[in-house]
């Protein structure tokens, strides 16, 4: 396990990655760690502590991910992750079958971004306060699941090329958009919230989606928007 101020097994969390083998699980105690963490091999890496912000992650470099995440099957719970402000604060790059649940994000470019990776599950999340929360570039059957992304000044989830995902109980508030998705077709966004957008739910070329049972209110320009997205099926959501 990793313990602030080195008086665990290892002296910091890279070290620790180092150290390990594949289908270890790595385990931080509370505390505050200034890191960028590179994962390449399949890990769990959890806190010891339920509260997230007791756990801090702060990106060394600001300019490089505080996880940069390169290998299949890796699970990250229990942090609190920050001070990624010019790039991500989680970056899966190209993998699958990972879980990012119950982290806390703030202050950063893109809290969890996801470029070429499948089936993933991002779950329980926390994202406030960055320029984007949840962000998909060509990534597809990613599970993204209750997670709540509030006062990120562009987007709360945003999806680019990226085909059949699901959106499912999340929550976006406070920023300039809350779901957007462009070029993504195929995708299920359900009991989800857009609360004091700009705009709610916003799709463009991004046919053959459901939006089921979605509230999308006190947005100030549209609470659902769809543009060149044939196919889509609208069924039990609320607008105001």
């Amino acid at each position: 396990y990793v313990k602030e101020g080195g008086t665990g097994s290892y002296e910091n969390l890279q070290e620790a990655i180092d150290a390990a083998y594949e289908g270890d699980i790595i385990l931080v105690e509370k505390g505050q760690y200034s890191e960028n963490v590179l994962v390449n091999k399949s890990l769990e890496i959890s806190s010891t502590n339920r509260n997230p912000e007791k756990t801090v992650i702060t990106a060394l470099d600001p300019e490089a991910p505080a996880f940069h995440i390169v290998s299949d099957s890796v699970k990250i719970s229990g942090f609190s992750i920050k001070g990624a402000n010019s790039t991500y604060g989680i970056y899966l790059d190209g993998v699958s079958e990972s879980n990012i649940t119950n982290n806390y994000f703030s202050g950063n470019w893109r809290s969890i971004a996801l470029n070429n990776s499948h089936g993933n599950i991002l779950k329980n999340n926390r994202l406030e306060s960055s320029d984007n929360g949840i962000w998909l570039e060509s990534s597809e059957r990613n599970l993204i699941k209750d997670n709540k992304a509030k006062s990120n000044r562009h987007y709360g989830f945003y999806l680019n090329s990226s085909e059949n995902n699901t959106l499912q109980n999340n929550c976006a508030s406070e920023g300039a958009v809350g779901i957007y998705l462009e070029d993504s077709s195929g995708c299920r966004i359900s009991g989800s919230k857009t609360l004091n957008n700009f705009y709610g739910i916003y799709l463009t070329g991004s046919g053959e989606s459901l939006l089921e049972k979605n509230t999308a209110n006190s947005n100030e320009m549209y609470g659902i928007y769809l543009g060149n997205s044939n196919g889509s099926i609208l069924r039990g959501n609320k607008a105001n």
